[in-house]
């Protein structure tokens, strides 16, 4: 029997941006082994962001990782390999060691040939996997290819349009698979009314499985993985990842392979990327419950690729059972094929010599039986390093579940942390993502606590990236890019000013305005607070601490305005004014600049608790909401009076009570006037207030806000005439000048709808249909509020066109 050359790689972190590489290499007919790294460390320097800013150019993303890895030591052990091997393929199983979990997160299969550049993954002769150790070391013993028999397992509940995910059909799902395990008896989930539970999917398993090929929606919570199943009704039961992994270790013999696959008929690239992510965060854990090998993929990998590689797989490794000499086969034709996703296909493997079948496993028992006597007098040295390494990334599994390079996040609330900007000299290369990863942590560990009846996604720097600029503005512009790439809610960043022995962090954050249509003024950039002086030392670790110390009742307060901020996000205001009012009494948290941003959200979601109330015809219960309110937006105006967004708000709650009224009696002209007085007096002051934050869009805010007063007050009788608000809403318009400013795109749809009710009102039906129609475009990503103005529009062109 042909045995393979071996090369082994391990990576582990020794410092906080140096990580060491170590290595062994034994060729196929020599016990001999040569160990790299084992004397004295071979150093590698890695550049985890500017390699995450190469994306979404994989070939510049292969090519900076690849250089960073093949330091010259690893380049020499590495070509050294492939010559002994010569024309046989050589068998290189990459490890990333329990100190460097954050190194799972890399593309590994993008690496490329030190010498020609060429893509590793895609050489037949290069056996590629990330090799992975797991406490149950169960026996494979699989006879003969008679005996294989695989478990599709296709998860497609009826309600995932309710989570805003594509429905998936199951049928042709379950096609495309069955074309690729031709040969192969296989079993069906969903069948005969059963459906794709965790418990029939456990189920079927113990009827004994070789292959368990899994076709579902994931998605990624706080770095930990989920996989949407379904319940015994049909409808959404998300799985962690952690209890799929156990039902898959209950088992008396475990699948030898389970195929991992994000859902083709998804639709959505967003839902592609998350099923991917969350699918390949299971890859080890399966392996830490005892399954052999798993693959996944690590991104959008086309029909077209998995029709063409999964059978060729397959055909391969019913031939002789080597997993990563099939996967190998297979890339190869998507080579052939010029497939730019051949580096797709993740192989998570705990497997030496990548055999799965018992025939092929009973021969290598030999050749290693052989090793073992002629290498006996070196194992009493090897034995305990093996059995400490087994041990320490047994243990270091869990910690390495962090999710891949970033795409598009998910969840009820979505929470990126970003590496801090860092001006001037710090001394410490990495103090901004250290300072960034510090926070995440703290918010993880805070978020638990509090544990939210929310799903709260918590992305750390490793996978955001920073947000750099000199200049707030410059910051809040890369936070706000940062959010549109990753649809994240929130973004917390920040600057370090580091002058001398002392180092300014300014903590700062991004509040995105995807979910906040109902509290304009909140959206934009924020300062966590006043900033925090730290001890600008390198030689010890006195920064950590005293920024851990500053930060402890500060992160607090971030969690709850978190918390509160998911539940605004999902209208549920009542959750999210007590979790405001939760951040503003956190013990010893005395910074009344972040307190006045908390009154402002508590503020903001008492008149929504109020505005419910009134849609209820509770007018009591509303007025006290609003009144509440009132208070709340003072004492931000009280800690700083040049602050515009209170002001704002104010004028906003104003507008409310003056409504109220009308909308109790059904007449316009019940409108409280005193309190539309309040609001333009508001508005004045909004607009007389030096602070106004960065792409916070105030001036526009206030055009619009005004527009609205004085289009009731006009709808009142006590305004003459509707060209005052008129001109009110063209200035919004005008600001987001077709789409220059698409912050205003929301704000713009509205406005023209507020001109289409003016037209409408005039009886100018042609100009009010455009209008209405302008809104109806903008809304897009509103569809509530644009089924409003589409039923106006078809009213208003119900009355255009004459009757046949």
């Amino acid at each position: 029997m042909q045995t393979y050359a071996d090369l082994e790689l391990s990576i582990h972190k020794r410092t906080d941006d140096v990580y060491s590489i170590e290595g062994r290499f034994t060729s196929s007919g020599d016990a001999a082994e040569i160990s790299l790294g084992s004397k004295e460390p071979v150093r590698m320097a890695l550049d985890l962001i500017q390699l995450q800013d190469c994306l979404p150019d994989m070939q510049a993303y292969g090519k900076f990782l690849s250089e960073a890895f093949f330091v010259p030591e690893v380049k020499k052990i590495f070509l050294y390999a492939q010559a002994v091997a010569e024309a046989e393929p050589l068998r290189f199983r990459l490890l990333v060691g329990p100190t460097a979990p954050e190194l799972h997160n890399l593309h590994w299969e993008t690496l490329t040939h030190p010498s020609d550049g060429t893509l590793l993954a895609a050489n037949q002769n290069i056996l590629f996997s990330r090799y992975l150790t797991g406490e149950n070391w169960t026996a494979v013993e699989l006879t003969s290819r008679k005996q294989v028999r695989a478990l599709v397992a296709v998860a497609g509940p009826q309600n995932l349009a309710d989570y805003k995910l594509t429905p998936v059909d199951v049928v042709r799902e379950t096609d495309l698979v069955r074309a690729s395990l031709h040969g192969i008896e296989t079993t069906f989930l969903p069948l005969e009314g059963r459906r794709c539970t965790l418990t029939n999917l456990a189920d079927e398993l113990r009827q004994g499985c070789d292959i368990l090929y899994l076709v579902a929606h994931g998605s990624m919570v706080n770095g930990l993985p989920y996989v949407w199943l379904e319940d015994d009704d049909g409808k959404v039961k998300r799985v962690t990842g952690k209890e799929f992994a156990e039902q898959i270790s209950s088992l008396d013999i475990q699948p030898r392979l389970v195929v991992l696959a994000s859902c083709e008929s998804a639709g959505k690239a967003s839902e592609d990327t998350n099923d991917s992510q969350a699918l390949q965060a299971l890859g080890p854990l399966l392996a830490g419950a005892g399954v052999p090998a798993v693959i996944a993929m690590q991104g959008k990998i086309s029909m077209t690729s998995v029709a063409r590689m999964m059978p060729v797989f397959f055909d391969e490794l019913l031939e002789d059972g080597l997993v990563d000499r099939a996967l190998a086969s297979a890339r190869c034709v998507l080579l052939a094929d010029e497939a730019s996703d051949l580096w797709m296909p993740v192989l998570f493997s705990r497997l030496q010599t990548g055999a799965l079948w018992r025939e092929k496993m009973e021969k290598q028992l030999e050749a290693v039986q052989e090793t073992s006597r002629s290498s006996l007098k070196l194992q009493w040295f090897w034995f305990p390093l093996i059995f400490l390494a087994i041990v320490g990334v047994g243990l270091g599994l869990y910690f390495a579940l962090r999710p891949r390079q970033p795409a598009i996040m998910t969840g009820d609330f979505r929470i990126a942390v970003a590496s801090f900007y860092v001006d001037g000299e710090a001394g410490n290369a990495t103090l901004g993502y250290d300072l960034a990863d510090s926070v995440r942590l703290r918010l993880e560990q805070d978020l638990q606590e509090i544990n939210p009846q929310l799903v709260i996604s918590v992305w750390g720097p490793d996978l955001t990236g920073a947000v750099t600029g000199q200049t707030p503005e410059a910051r809040a512009e890369a936070a706000k890019a940062l959010a549109d790439k990753i649809h994240a809610d929130l973004v917390i960043y920040g600057a370090v000013e580091a002058s001398g022995t002392r180092w300014q962090v300014l903590p700062e954050f991004y509040i995105a305005a995807e979910n906040f249509d109902e509290a304009r003024e909140i959206i934009g950039p924020h300062a966590l607070g006043m900033p925090l002086n730290l001890p600008g030392s390198t030689s010890n670790s006195a920064w950590r601490f005293e920024f851990g110390k500053q930060m402890f009742s500060r992160g607090k307060a971030l969690s709850a305005m978190s918390v509160g901020l998911g539940y605004f996000a999902l209208r549920q205001y009542d959750s999210a004014l007590e979790s405001f009012e939760t951040g503003l009494s956190v013990s010893g948290w005395d910074d009344l600049q972040g307190k006045k941003v908390l009154y402002l959200m508590a503020g903001n979601a008492s008149a929504k608790v109020g505005e419910a109330a009134l849609r209820e015809k509770d007018a009591e219960a509303a007025e006290a909401s609003f009144v509440h309110s009132a208070e709340l937006l003072d004492k931000a105006i009280a800690i700083d009076p040049d602050y515009a967004r209170p002001y704002i708000t104010t004028a906003n709650l104003a507008y409310a009570r003056a409504l109220a009224p009308a909308l109790l009696s059904g007449q316009y002209g019940d409108a409280d006037l005193a309190f539309l007085d309040l609001c333009l007096k508001q508005l004045i002051l909004a607009d007389q207030a030096p602070d106004k934050p960065p792409l916070a869009d105030v001036d526009a805010k206030i055009h619009y806000s005004r527009g609205q007063c004085l289009f009731l007050k006009a709808l009142a009788g006590a305004e003459s005439s509707f060209l005052p608000a008129r001109e009110e809403f063209l200035l919004v318009i005008q600001a987001y000048g077709e789409g220059a400013n698409p912050r205003l795109k929301e704000l713009a749809a509205e406005s023209h709808a507020r001109l289409g009710a003016i037209y409408l009102l005039k009886s100018d039906l042609p100009l009010a249909l455009d209008e209405y129609q302008t809104a109806v475009d903008l809304l897009e990503d509103y569809p509530e509020r644009q089924e409003i103005y589409k039923e106006r529009v078809a009213n208003i062109f119900s009355q255009l066109t004459p009757e046949p």
